[in-house]
């Protein structure tokens, strides 16, 4: 019997292109992960913008 553990193989094209597509998919990866802290920024501007124009709504009654 063979007590050595099997070990990965990967040829050296493989093993280029493996690493290839992995820096794309972190490139991808921090492309979703900058639109997604865009996006909440913007959601956040948008409900304190809201927040200002009910405000002013609120007054705008309260002075009539």
């Amino acid at each position: 019997m063979n007590n050595q553990q099997s070990r990965p193989l990967v040829a050296p094209d493989d093993y280029e292109r493996n690493k290839y597509q992995i820096s794309e998919y972190r490139a991808y990866i921090d492309f979703c992960e900058r639109m997604n802290e865009q996006g909440l920024q913007n959601h956040a501007e948008l409900e304190r913008a809201e927040h200002m124009l009910q405000e002013r709504i609120r007054q705008g009654e309260e002075a009539r």
